[in-house]
């Protein structure tokens, strides 16, 4: 525990969360961890939803190099480099609008640049996970995750403002 919040330790090598099937409907995503990272230089999943490698995969990590990144179906976008750094508590988080645009924050400052991609499909996930992904080139997330809060539609700004503002609490 530090900053008054307690974090689940994950070692990146095999722990990892298994969430149940479902995931399946979208109207964009609001997603929002709070984080602290271990020195990695590979990627790794926060939140993974897919069914298969590949597959209907949604996902919310940290990639090459430090960097927050959301995929859907393989297509992902990227926060700037060595934005998402190692052993520092940040509240990230990613929103998806349902016109397809996506914007990335650390600590609610936009990372990267906004973009579009596809909405997820519509069908029930089988592999979902906390703190890894289904990539044989992805490690186990390496660090500690305090709180995961994940809507499967895009939140209003003044949602995602008080959100925020209960994570960093």
């Amino acid at each position: 525990e530090a900053g008054g919040l307690p974090m689940l330790e994950f070692d990146g090598a095999d722990d990892h969360l298994v969430l149940p099937e479902g995931f399946a409907s979208f109207a964009g995503a609001s997603f929002f961890a709070v984080v602290e990272a271990g020195a990695t230089t590979g990627c790794a999943g926060l939140l993974h939803f897919s069914t298969g490698p590949g597959l209907n995969d949604v996902e919310f990590g940290r990639h090459t190099t430090n960097l927050l990144y959301y995929e859907v179906l393989a297509s992902p976008l990227e926060g700037a480099e060595n934005a998402f750094v190692a052993g520092r508590r940040l509240l990230v988080d990613v929103t998806q609008s349902a016109d397809g645009t996506v914007e990335l924050r650390i600590d609610r400052a936009r990372t990267g640049s906004l973009g579009t991609l596809p909405l997820p499909g519509t069908v029930a996930r089988t592999q979902n996970f906390v703190g890894r992904n289904i990539y044989t080139v992805c490690s186990p997330f390496l660090g500690r995750i305090g709180e995961i809060v994940f809507y499967p539609g895009a939140l209003p700004a003044a949602d995602r403002g008080r959100v925020a503002a209960d994570l960093v609490e």
